[in-house]
């Protein structure tokens, strides 16, 4: 079974350290089949967008494409 869940990290704009928001695509074994990083500083959208995956049950190949057009849509 694959499950969608959210990855944090750190990076440094201008100085100051943020936290930004990305998914991973996680088998049923715990492995990370593939991950999305910076995809947003708001670890609440992150939340929204792994569970979107998960529901729609995305195959990891289009979780790239996926995270894409969230950033650049108004809904996100």
């Amino acid at each position: 079974m694959l499950h969608y869940r959210i990855i944090s990290e750190k990076c440094s704009v201008d100085g100051a350290e943020h936290t930004v928001y990305g998914i991973a695509a996680v088998g049923g074994d715990g492995n990370v089949i593939c991950s999305v990083g910076n995809i947003t500083p708001n670890k609440e959208k992150a939340e929204r967008l792994a569970l979107l995956c998960e529901t729609a049950a995305l195959s990891p190949i289009h979780l790239r494409d996926v995270a894409e057009d969230y950033v650049v849509s108004d809904t996100y």
